[in-house]
């Protein structure tokens, strides 16, 4: 009798089976055989192909890593990765989320080149918006909010942060301290000029410097001014 009650089961495992590089017993049972190729075989042209595109996933995600070592040393990591942190998401691009923090413990050193790769990825899947104000609109009054571009993405990094933007087609990185991460992050779901100014004060931080701030950001794309009814 089959040790699986749905067709849901059965997938899963022979999800695992590729994963792991493993054929299961019970999975023997289920599998159709196809002369000349055996169950067997068949199972590890599937695991190989899983393995392949994994790896070539990485490769293809983590060209500053692969620069600065070995290529040995680089498959060496990818191969301890995928052994460590089988998928279990249908998106490539997920799946090498997790591997700047894997390359921080394993290899430290390279922990910045692996985490400036991956924000790329992700500062350059963001959709620019869809309608910024521009100068002569603010100057006729209308009311306006200030946001923080989706393409602007921050991650901890020693004892500041790493910024990643989109200027144009290029992607640019800067370290940034925390209180200017506080205020992108305050100003991610939009907010007016008085919001912020009031929201300057309860951080003490100056309304002249918070002015040059804002307009350091809007003048790199970072900030955005959009109108509201």
């Amino acid at each position: 009798m089959s040790k699986f009650n749905t067709l849901v089961e059965v997938q899963h495992r022979i999800q695992d089976s590729i994963k792991e590089k493993s054929l299961h017993k019970d999975l023997l049972e289920l599998v159709i055989e196809k002369p000349p190729m055996s169950i067997v075989e068949r199972m590890k042209i599937y695991q190989n192909a899983y393995y392949i595109r994994l790896t070539e996933s990485l490769k293809e995600d983590f060209l500053r890593v692969q620069e600065v070592i070995s290529t040995d040393i680089f498959f060496n990591l990818i191969s301890e990765f995928i052994n460590e942190n089988p998928s279990r998401t249908r998106n490539l691009a997920e799946y090498s989320s997790d591997f700047p923090e894997f390359i921080k413990i394993k290899k430290p050193e390279l922990y910045e080149l692996a985490l400036k790769d991956w924000l790329e990825i992700l500062v350059d899947y963001q959709d620019d918006p869809e309608s910024v104000m521009d100068a002569e609109d603010i100057k006729d009054g209308k009311k306006f909010n200030i946001l923080t571009h989706s393409s602007a993405i921050w991650k901890k990094l020693n004892n500041s942060f790493l910024f990643a933007y989109r200027r144009q087609d290029e992607i640019i990185f800067e370290e940034i301290p925390e209180y200017e991460l506080s205020i992108l992050s305050f100003l991610k779901n939009g907010k007016s000029i008085e919001e912020l100014g009031k929201y300057a004060v309860e951080i003490s931080f100056s309304e002249e410097k918070l002015m040059l701030l804002v307009r350091n950001w809007t003048s790199k794309g970072v900030l955005f001014c959009k109108a509201v009814d």
